[in-house]
């Protein structure tokens, strides 16, 4: 039998996708008002080149006008009166939308309401049989498509490769956070007018021995021991990705594994760009689960909270691209005493304001646990 869609929106775009992916439907009908009209012709083109659906759009209605919108529903459906019918309410307003199911009811047809909060399908008027996880299943790029987003990954594929394969030695790195801090520390100032490919020679206390035997040891070798005291360690780390990858990118890479390792999340990404007008914005994770978004800048800075307003607007800047209240945003670090920095607690409380869930070096190792748990119970409601 033919399968047909009717859906009511007004805007926000992503269950709309959502929906079409899902039932993959031969019939598609967009019943919108003026307001909504721009974003419906967007959904018609995205859902033509990625899901190869074709989607008519009705001719708008009156957003409060009970006769106007149930006589665009019922011609609708008559078009095809022998389909299949799902009717999608999901982001229309609620007028609209009690106007729409008044006539699901009379015409015995399943009513949908994505909640994404809650990862399921509320079928209004009719059941029908749903595989619920697999109705939210969108990829980051498909979420930042309906935002129309231009977004490429940050670095190229071989550095990307290389970097996920030293996994091993991020989770080292957060093993090891009082040291890892201090390491960076060292390293950052010793780099400080050298080019990328040059070697570094760096000192460090006795203390340090656990983490830099690892890091010399590892498959990957990172650094070289050059000469051990009963009180020091010296040194020499090479130039060129490897160093990269210590001066900040293996905390991305370590999030993103753990997310992976959780299972979670439909897709999952690290170092991704989005352009917007004549700006570039990064993202250095960015996840999808049940159809929301989630954001996150990862620091490993001396001091990240110092820059409480550059770090946290650049965070809030990102949701407001992308879907701002249903963006859940976090701000990861792995610094080991946040509670001896003197800027931390002004940086706690915009972050609060801001609903940016604040990660520390100690919430590392459970990170994945921590986000996984985040899409069922947010700290900060999404809407």
């Amino acid at each position: 039998m033919t399968k047909a869609l009717l859906m009511l929106t007004v805007g926000r775009g992503v269950p709309d996708m959502l929906a079409v992916k899902y039932l993959k439907p031969d019939i598609t009908l967009i019943l919108t008002t003026e307001q909504g009209l721009n974003s419906a012709k967007h959904l018609q083109n995205l859902v033509k080149l990625r899901f190869g659906c074709k989607l008519e759009i009705l001719p708008t209605t009156h957003p409060y006008n009970e006769y106007e919108i149930k006589r665009a529903c019922r011609d609708a459906l008559e078009q095809f009166s022998h389909a299949e019918w799902v009717m999608n309410i999901t982001s229309s307003p609620k007028i609209i939308s009690i106007f729409a199911m008044d006539v699901a009811r009379e015409q015995n047809i399943p009513c949908w309401f994505l909640n994404t909060d809650g990862g399921e399908v509320i079928s209004l008027a009719k059941t029908l049989p749903i595989e619920h996880q697999a109705v939210f299943d969108v990829t980051v790029e498909e979420y930042m498509d309906v935002y129309q987003r231009q977004h490429e990954k940050r670095e190229t594929i071989e550095y990307r490769e290389k970097a996920e394969s030293w996994y091993p030695t991020a989770q080292v790195l957060v093993q090891y956070p009082q040291i890892t801090h201090q390491l960076l520390r060292k390293l950052r100032k010793a780099q400080e007018g050298k080019k990328q490919n040059e070697s570094l020679s760096l000192k460090f206390g006795i203390n340090a021995k656990p983490l830099i035997q690892e890091l010399a040891s590892s498959k990957s070798s990172f650094l070289v021991i050059d000469k051990e005291t009963s009180d020091t360690l010296d040194c020499t780390i090479s130039g060129g990705e490897k160093r990269k990858f210590l001066c900040g990118d293996w905390l991305e890479v370590f999030v993103c594994k753990e997310v992976e390792k959780a299972g979670f999340a439909q897709d999952y990404q690290w170092g991704y760009k989005v352009y917007h007008e004549k700006d570039i914005y990064e993202l250095d994770l960015a996840l999808t689960s049940r159809g929301l978004l989630f954001i996150g800048e990862c620091k490993t800075d001396n001091d990240p909270f110092t820059k409480n307003s550059e770090y946290l607007d650049t965070i809030d800047a990102n949701a407001g691209l992308l879907g701002r209240a249903y963006v859940s945003k976090f701000f990861i670090t792995n610094h080991p005493n946040p509670l001896s920095v003197s800027s931390y607690q002004t940086f706690q409380q915009q972050a609060a304001q801001k609903k940016i869930r604040i990660i520390n070096a100690d919430e590392l190792p459970n990170i994945g646990e921590i986000l996984k748990q985040e899409v069922i119970k947010p700290t900060y409601p999404r809407i």
